[in-house]
């Protein structure tokens, strides 16, 4: 396996717009969002792209097809429903035939189902819904600013902070119990969790203790900030700095590493003093930063600019070329450069599994219905950046049942005491879904130690309950 290839996977592949924001958000039964990249398949007559999507029903586009004769107001058909990274069969009752447009309601939706599309709907709905109100109940806790507050629905809150003149200063963004906040002092971004047991809740601003703050920022808080963000109507003011710094550190975790408890061996020797290392924080395959004891030491690291040394990586040395660009504190960072070519898969080999496993978070959205198993199994779905994801079935006395591990077009199973690996050409399974789409998948001859070895860094990486990581661990 090419590990530079992976890198570049998990950082140059763009995640797919949001469609734009929409102003006939039907006012029916329930509020429709428009589409642009789902389909609906039924088996006669082929797929027919979706135009709209709601907690209820959907639409599809005939354009250029001809009308299927069954497709009759009051009819029932089965399809096959795709939107986003959703995919399920069920039944659809026609409800209209208008030109080149088909109505359909869903007719005995599974629950699963239906939690899937309102996982979906939610944060788009949750952006139109955001609009501007009154702020004099709050004040500014400094004189020269002005607070500004924009509401939605179920808790969503905007907070923007500007200058007399107008300047933007910090935002607070709350949503789905996540929480963002941008400073432009030093431009610094973070992502926390808010814990409703502590402090206030519901509307106005948060008590500060009641938030965690992410040492590495969720991706999940970032992606559906960021679609909720895009979607809605708020002023540029509002919504254009925050939400490019937003893309921005979304983009950053594509290819940024945070070192963890167990990254103690990496270390940095400049070459002018090859006896004393500086403590790394992060590294990307372009980038590094150090976290300095003090002031004085990263102002003298600044001075410097251009770096020359070496990294140590899992007991070997890999010499690098360092230009210092920022300083954030006790943070200095800059652009790295492996100065022979040899060395970069060896440093693509550390960093690519570990990027995947930092990305994984648990979602707790009901999968497809799980194979039946022994009582007291839990069922786990964890998902990353793209579409890397990990499942699992474990016994409690952490014994995997039946799992999964996906990433780029490589997949790690295991069933009925079996593990096995799979490629998947068109680099998509659905990660809800515990079985293996076998028409899209194919067999590899056996596990490679490479591919088992990068499962396993993904596991000692990820922020996951160790009942998990062991029962994986226990079989690979």
């Amino acid at each position: 396996m090419n590990f530079r290839e992976l890198v570049d996977w998990i950082s140059g592949r763009q995640e797919k717009e949001p469609p734009p924001p929409t102003q006939d958000l039907e006012r029916r039964r329930y509020l429709r969002v428009d589409l642009t990249d789902g389909e609906a398949s039924f088996q006669d007559f082929g797929a027919f792209p979706l135009t709209n999507l709601s907690f209820g029903g959907l639409r599809i586009s005939t354009k250029g097809k001809s009308l299927p004769p069954n497709l009759k107001k009051g009819s029932l058909i089965a399809s096959k429903v795709r939107f986003g990274s959703v995919e399920f069969t069920t039944t659809l009752l026609v409800c209209s035939v208008t030109g080149s447009t088909v109505g359909f309601s869903f007719h005995k939706l599974a629950s699963s189902h239906s939690k899937q599309i309102s996982d979906f709907l939610r944060p788009r709905i949750l952006g139109v819904s955001l609009r501007e109100i009154s702020a004099t109940s709050l004040k500014s806790d400094d004189p020269n600013l002005k607070l500004r507050w924009f509401q939605g629905e179920e808790g969503t809150q905007v907070f923007l902070w500007q200058t007399l003149e107008g300047d933007v200063v910090k935002e607070e963004f709350y949503f789905f119990k996540y929480m963002i906040t941008w400073n432009n002092n030093g431009n610094k971004l973070q992502t926390g969790y808010v814990n409703e047991s502590v402090g206030k809740s519901g509307y106005g601003r948060i008590d500060p203790m009641s938030v965690v703050f992410f040492k590495v920022p969720s991706h999940r808080a970032l992606r559906l900030g960021k679609t909720i963000l895009e979607i809605s109507c708020l002023p540029p003011e509002a919504k254009d700095r925050f939400l490019s710094e937003i893309v921005r550190e979304e983009r950053r975790l594509y290819h940024r590493y945070v070192l963890g408890e167990n990254d103690s061996g990496i270390n940095f020797f400049p070459e002018w003093n090859l006896d004393k290392s500086l403590p790394v924080l992060n590294l990307s395959l372009n980038g590094i930063a150090f976290l300095l004891n003090d002031v004085n030491a990263a102002e003298e690291l600044v001075k410097k600019g251009d770096l020359s040394g070496c990294i140590e990586i899992s007991g070997k040395s890999i010499k690098t070329n360092i230009h210092i660009l920022y300083r954030q504190g006790l943070i200095v960072g800059g652009s790295l450069k492996i100065a022979e070519e040899k060395n970069v898969e060896l440093f693509a080999l550390f960093l690519a599994p570990r990027l995947l496993g930092q990305s994984l978070e648990e979602d707790t959205t009901p999968t497809e219905e799980a194979p039946t198993t022994q009582a007291g199994t839990r069922n786990y779905v964890f998902l990353g950046i793209h579409n890397t994801h990990l499942l699992a079935q474990v016994l409690p006395n952490e014994r995997l049942v039946r799992g999964r591990i996906a990433f780029m077009d490589k997949v790690v199973f295991f069933d009925r005491g079996t593990l096995t690996a799979w490629v998947c050409p068109c680099g998509i399974i659905f990660p809800r879904d515990w079985d293996l789409p076998l028409e899209s998948v194919r067999q590899l001859p056996e596990l490679d130690s490479f591919l088992k070895d990068i499962c396993v860094q993904m596991l000692q990486t990820a922020k996951i309950p160790e009942e998990v990581r062991n029962a994986w661990m226990a079989v690979l």
